[in-house]
This record gives C-alpha cells, sequence and structure tokens, in this order.
C-alpha cells in the first residue's frame, strides 16, 4: 500500500471529520462534515470507505444513523442505513467485506452485536451476542476475527476478550483476559496482532499498551507504553504502524501516537489533530483487517 492514507474522525458533539496520512509525520486537516455530530461511536472501513454508526449526539439523545465516506474525495458524510436500535459506548471493527458493532448503551447496556455490509448501503442485520450486555470496550477487527477487550459490565470494568468470526454469524468466543479490568481503551491491528492501549483501570487512566495475536486464544502481554495516560482515545492502524489519537490525560487532547506494531515498545509522538479531541470514530483504508 502506498500513498495518503486517510484516517477520519468525528469531533466530539461536532460534525468535523479529519484526516492525516500515515506514512509521514504531520498534523491532521479537514476533510468534510457529518450530518450528525456525535461522541461514542462506531467506526468500521474497507479500502475505499468508512462508515461512522451510533453515538451520543447530545440534547437528541442516541442515534442509530449510519453515516459513510469515501475515502478518494474529501466531502461530507452520506446516508448509508441505521442501526437496530439508537445506542452510544459502541467498539467496532472491519475486514474487507463485513463491518461489525458490539455493545454500548440505550439506556441500558446491551449485548447486541450487528454487522452491515461495506459496500452496499443498508441497516444493520443481527450478528449474535456478547457473553454479556457491555459497552466501552475495544475492538480488533482482523480479517477473519473480529475481539472485544475490556469494557464495563453493569458499570464494573472487566478483563474480558472474545472473538467472533467475521464472515460467519454467531454469539461471542472466549479468547482470554487482558492483565487487569479496563475499559474506555483504543484497538487497533495488524493482520496477525491485536493492539490495545490506554483506557482506564479504576479511577485512573493508564499508559499500558497490550497485544494479543489474533489467530490464537490466549491473555494479553505487556507491548509497551503510551507517550502519557490516555483514556477515551481511538486508534487504527495501516498494517504496519498503529496511531492512538486524541483522548484525554486528564484534559483533553490533540496528540497523534505511534507505535510500530511488529515490534514491543513504547509510542512517540506523530503529529496533532487540529482540535482537541474525545471518544471519537477512527479507521483507515490500510488497517490489518484489509491487507
Amino acid at each position: 500500500m502506498s500513498g495518503m492514507i486517510l484516517v477520519l474522525e468525528i469531533l466530539k458533539i461536532y460534525p468535523t471529520i479529519e484526516q492525516f496520512n500515515m506514512v509521514t509525520t504531520g498534523n491532521a486537516s479537514q476533510f468534510g462534515n457529518l450530518a450528525v455530530g456525535s461522541y461514542e461511536l462506531s467506526a468500521m472501513s474497507n479500502t475505499t470507505r468508512c462508515l461512522f454508526a451510533g453515538g451520543e449526539a447530545g440534547d437528541d439523545g442516541d442515534t442509530d444513523r449510519i453515516e459513510y465516506v469515501e475515502f478518494a474525495s474529501q466531502g461530507n458524510g452520506a446516508d448509508f442505513g441505521n442501526l437496530l436500535e439508537a445506542k452510544d459506548g459502541i467498539t467496532g471493527g472491519s475486514n474487507q467485506t463485513r463491518g461489525l458493532t458490539a455493545g454500548g448503551t440505550n439506556p441500558d447496556h446491551v449485548d447486541v452485536v450487528e454487522y452491515v455490509t461495506l459496500a452496499t448501503l443498508g441497516n444493520g442485520t443481527d450478528f449474535g451476542n456478547l457473553s454479556s450486555t457491555r459497552r466501552h470496550a475495544a475492538g480488533v477487527g482482523g480479517q477473519t476475527r473480529f475481539i472485544v477487550a475490556g469494557g464495563d459490565v453493569s458499570n464494573n470494568q472487566v478483563n474480558i476478550i472474545e472473538y467472533f468470526t467475521i464472515g460467519s454469524t454467531g454469539n461471542a468466543t472466549d479468547f482470554g483476559d487482558l492483565t487487569a479490568n479496563r475499559n474506555i481503551a483504543g484497538g487497533c491491528n495488524s493482520t496477525t496482532r491485536g493492539i490495545i492501549g490506554g483506557g482506564k483501570e479504576g479511577s485512573s487512566g493508564v499508559n499500558k499498551i497490550e497485544q494479543v495475536e489474533i489467530a490464537t486464544t490466549a491473555n494479553s502481554t505487556d507491548f509497551g507504553d503510551l507517550t502519557a495516560a490516555t483514556q477515551r482515545a481511538e486508534a487504527t492502524s495501516n498494517n504496519i504502524s498503529g496511531f492512538f489519537a486524541g483522548g484525554a490525560v486528564p484534559g483533553v487532547t490533540n496528540v497523534i501516537q505511534k507505535i510500530t506494531i511488529a515490534s514491543a515498545g513504547n509510542a512517540a509522538d506523530y503529529g496533532d489533530l487540529f482540535s482537541t479531541r474525545s471518544d471519537a470514530g477512527i479507521s483507515s483504508n490500510g488497517h490489518g483487517g484489509l491487507s
């Protein structure tokens, strides 16, 4: 993969979409706007298009709206369809064909997993269920598996990691455990390795990064550290490098951090978003589920 790799994020409450080049260090620039600004939403993508689903839309409450943009042409979001229900606190992931969303709140925690076919406009379809109602988990979308890590169940943080086989509908299967109970972390991946970084353990934000091997079931292991204890950041990759953008440390930040997924180690500064933000949706046209 070469050239510009675009990453899009929603500014909390506002509908701004940003992009940054994941090959060359630098700051983000504006891409366009969505029709409905929201936060705690989910993002999914294939090599040509990015979808944003659900979220909390401020005074309007939760939304079930799914919008999309095309990576190749800057511009505003267009209507794609609707989730099965309005919800926030969702996690998501995708391969080239399907995008999955899991969990969330509406207004109670839900265990629903649904999917869309990324190339075809339409509504979410029931896929299966998590092992329990959950929100604020980290999602890792590989070519064949969608992994959901951590989150909170009935407002209690958990260390559960479970997975779904993207090509066939069904309920969650146990994968292993994080090193501690954690929620509001970010997840990204290469074709082989999933990364979970930042988040909150108890009442404190953490800088720890953990890794899992997507094809096997096992507990996570230490990978390194973010540049600061960061919660509510979002993460994506270009299959080689992982990026954590924005979040709270505890004040909301605009920092973009980078790791090399194949080599355990600490994150480094990469650039800045053009505004501080947290609880966003982020994806790319080169993440590990697509290569």
